[in-house]
């Protein structure tokens, strides 16, 4: 198991930094990707970009986790340090609501592919957690973090979203409304989830409802795609590969419940 999954990780790219275009879509050959409003009071406000400078050059998608927490992919910073760093957030792109904050990142999950070991263990930890400065989740609302599955099937009919390179981060949100989770290890996920440039740190989930609202349940987010032509039909050797919730929520989940207590008081 652990061998494959070194094979199938040598056969991806990075989804935030690799140059394709929408022909190599990681899609499998059934882009069905759309556009969903990020206005105020739907639950994809929650979503925006996470960048590093000015001009922004280099992007991944973050959700906001709690009033004032966004997870995104570590990987936006290369091989370098993240806890510490200093970056932007930028939430329900391309509507009226649109709104940013600067942030710097708490907690990281030791992401290094350079590190020795096998290639499966260094890049299964491919995840930050942001804290704004201001706490846009208040007025746009949060997602909530999915670590149990109740069967295998939970799996197999969820949504993935982000801002790929393809469509541009200013023409707003792309959702891939129908997509899974193929198999699961306890370090990855590999599905066949959309995945170009722009979709790393971006939510692989299930929209609910509950209390009359609807609010998304984040089981994973992106990592790696598969770099190839989307044509070829999905395999476990031609996978994207997602970091699931499990990996991160034990360390964030303190962060999560000391921000929503604090905007309880406010």
């Amino acid at each position: 198991m652990r061998n494959r999954h070194l094979i199938i990780i040598l056969a991806t790219a990075i989804v935030g930094t690799l140059d394709v275009n929408s022909s190599e879509a990681a899609i499998f050959n059934k882009d069905n990707r759309i556009a969903e409003s990020t206005r105020l009071g739907s639950p994809y406000a929650a979503i925006g970009v996470v960048a590093r400078g000015w001009p922004i050059t280099r992007y991944t998608t973050g959700t906001l986790i709690s009033p004032c927490h966004v997870v995104t992919a570590q990987h936006l910073f290369g091989q370098q340090p993240a806890i510490g760093r200093t970056v932007s957030f930028t939430a329900a792109i391309g509507s009226p609501d649109e709104m940013s904050s600067a942030g710097t990142v708490v907690a990281a999950g030791g992401y290094d592919e350079k590190a020795s070991g096998e290639l499966s263990d260094r890049v299964a930890h491919d995840w930050m957690v942001v804290k704004l400065d201001h706490c846009l989740g208040k007025v746009l609302g949060f997602a909530k973090l999915r670590v149990t599955i109740s069967e295998v099937g939970e799996l197999t009919a969820i949504s993935s979203a982000g801002y790929p390179i393809d469509r541009s981060r200013r023409k707003g949100l792309t959702i891939n409304p129908s997509c899974a989770v193929r198999h699961i290890y306890a370090l990855v996920w590999l599905n066949d989830c959309a995945a170009l440039p722009g979709n790393s740190g971006g939510p692989i989930f299930r929209a609910v409802d509950a209390g009359g609202r609807r609010h998304l349940e984040i089981y994973a987010i992106q990592s790696r795609a598969y770099i190839y032509r989307g044509a070829i039909p999905f395999t476990e050797g031609y996978a994207n590969i997602a970091t699931p919730a499990s990996m991160f929520a034990k360390e964030v989940e303190p962060l999560i419940a000391q921000s929503i207590a604090a905007s309880l008081v406010h």
